[in-house]
């Protein structure tokens, strides 16, 4: 037999009917009230039925379910980065509910941020229970100031197309959204080009903040060169982070392997150095995301690094500026000693903001196109009067006299030529 519910969720207070088929002599509901249909329930749980009539047939129901809504905290689907760029779109979503008010005032459930600032929303359900979500901090960076300048090129077949970008970090792609970038820096050279082509740029303004130095700044006396690699330090990092180099003290010259691990010992990054006698800066630039229990070591089985031990003024932990703290070494805590690495330089991972791209064509003229076939007048100057010439023939199709390129017709290729010897004396 089949009941059913009035509703399958009720507010706090409120209640649901259940309901199974008459004609039955006896009825014995899950919950032990017995004799009747029909029930009415005021707490959540999992409802069925036993009937029966005099001749001993006996029938079971389904099990439905009932809940009680309560308040649940919202959640928030952010489509881009908290790390917002100057101009740019954070779009904020909240789950489903009956009404939403977020931090900015808004009554919508779905926000577009374009300003820093800490936001969350309070949502209330069909009942009427109020819920907040988490609180969500963007931080606003500066952008570039507009794209970089560009300009199109006219060559000869088989020459390079050396394009120049005047811009901030100028960086080149093969399409205007997405594809692959294809270079980087103000120029970008195409080799032996036999066929027109457009490239895209963009420039971008990189935001990187350094932190004070961290861990021991040098060794002291006390310490020694170390014959194992057993041990290492250990250390946490709050937001995401860039190690950019450590210092050791080595005794001898010599390569030796360096590795960053997780907490359970998985390398995440490695680089094997040729480390000089003595004092020696040790460039790793390991960019690590925000956790706890990464470690940094030598792998090297006699590193002969210098180490500090037990009569050394240790002090742990050692802050890494506000974004990271050296916790201890795995010989700790019992054995206060500290391995190898001093004088970490570490910075908030660079924040990089990208102008939109604009493109650049390169276009093959004829081998004769250039210098004096542009002075269409034959005055010795390639001059507005020569592009006056020129529009005035443009569109032509057959036997066209100021066809510059040679290719049938006066068309954009032709202005493009005059424009690029614009100024021109011919010799």
């Amino acid at each position: 037999m089949a009941i059913t519910s009035s509703s399958y969720g009720f507010c706090p207070g409120e209640s649901v009917v259940l309901t199974a088929p008459g004609g039955y002599d006896t009825y014995q509901w899950s919950n032990g009230v017995t004799g009747v249909s029909s029930i009415t329930v005021t707490n959540a749980g999992n409802f069925s039925i036993l009937a029966s009539n005099l001749e001993g047939c006996v029938g079971s129901s389904n099990v439905i379910s009932v809940v009680e809504i309560s308040g649940q905290e919202p959640t928030v689907d952010v489509t881009g980065s908290l790390n917002l760029c100057d101009g740019g779109i954070i779009q904020m979503s909240a789950s489903e509910a009956e009404s939403w008010v977020w931090s900015t005032g808004e009554e919508t459930q779905t926000i577009h941020v374009t300003s820093e600032g800490i936001y969350s929303v309070t949502a209330v359900d069909i009942c009427s229970n109020t819920s907040v979500s988490s609180e969500y901090t963007v931080t606003l960076f500066d952008a570039p100031v507009g794209p970089p300048e560009v300009s199109d090129l006219v060559i000869i077949s088989g020459d390079d197309a050396t394009f120049e970008a005047v811009g901030e970090n100028i960086s080149w792609y093969d399409s205007e959204a997405g594809g692959n970038q294809i270079g980087s820096g103000p120029m970008y050279t195409i080799s032996a080009l036999t066929n027109d082509v457009t490239v895209w740029v963009s420039s971008s303004h990189v935001t990187s903040e350094s932190s004070p130095a961290g861990g021991e700044l040098t060794n002291q006396a006390t310490g020694a060169y170390h014959g194992n690699s057993s041990r290492w330090l250990e250390f946490d990092v709050y937001e995401d982070m860039l190690l950019s180099s450590v210092t050791v003290y080595a005794n001898g010259a010599y390569e030796r392997t360096f590795e960053l691990i997780d907490g359970t010992n998985n390398v995440l990054a490695s680089t094997t150095v040729f480390v000089e006698d003595g004092e020696f800066v040790l460039d790793l630039n390991f960019e690590i995301p925000a956790g706890l229990g990464y470690g940094l070591r030598s792998t090297t089985s006699d590193p002969q690094l210098w180490r500090e031990g037990t009569d050394s003024g240790l002090s742990y932990p050692y802050a890494l500026g506000t974004i990271g703290e050296i916790t201890n070494s795995t010989a700790g805590p019992s054995l206060n000693y500290y391995y190898f690495f001093y004088n970490w330089q570490v910075s908030s991972l660079p924040i990089s903001c990208e102008s939109v791209r604009v493109s650049a064509l390169a276009t093959i003229a004829c081998a004769g196109c250039f210098g004096c076939p542009a002075d269409l007048n034959g005055d010795g100057f390639v001059s507005i009067v020569d592009l006056l010439l020129l529009l005035s023939d443009f569109g032509c199709l057959l036997s066209c006299e100021t066809d510059i390129n040679q290719d049938g017709s006066v068309a954009v290729d032709d202005i493009l030529i005059v424009l690029s010897v614009f100024g021109n004396t011919c010799e």
